[in-house]
């Protein structure tokens, strides 16, 4: 089998021939998602995906009320998640989703609003915070544009 020549800008294996190495690594691709500028081959990383599944899922538990009821709440929450990631995470660089998301889930979970809400409409679940996360970077970055 061939040797690993080394990593081209992080993401891609260039080798001689097929080896172990990259069947794993084609292995992760191909059921995971993958950040192609990562530091290391393979390397998990989680991203923002609010699918229209997600949206019918946090609309049936009237999330989408609870943002427009208090949009400028939510808004003020996702600005300072992203200023967060971009000097905590990101360098002063432009942060993406998935890093203001992290950002974001500890912010969220004391929110009374949040919690309240989640109570009244029987979706305690950290997945359905997860997805208002989602729901809040989506409208906010994307309709408002910081």
């Amino acid at each position: 089998m061939g040797e690993l020549a080394g990593f081209d800008g992080g993401a891609r294996l260039r080798m001689g021939s097929v080896s172990r190495a990259t069947v794993v690594f084609d292995f992760a691709c191909s059921h995971r998602r993958l950040r192609h500028n990562c530091s290391h081959p393979g390397e998990l990383v989680e991203t923002v995906a609010l699918t229209e599944s997600k949206i019918k899922d946090l609309e049936s538990k009237k999330f989408d009320k609870l943002y427009e009821k208090e949009q400028s709440h939510w808004s003020k929450l996702a600005s300072n998640a992203f200023l967060a990631a971009r000097d905590h995470i990101c360098s002063g660089h432009q942060p993406r989703p998935d890093d203001v998301l992290k950002m974001l889930l500890p912010m969220l979970e004391p929110d009374v609003l949040l919690r309240h809400h989640q109570e009244n409409n029987h979706c305690q679940y950290k997945r359905w915070r997860e997805m208002f996360a989602e729901y809040m970077i989506d409208n906010h970055f994307t309709k408002e544009a910081p």
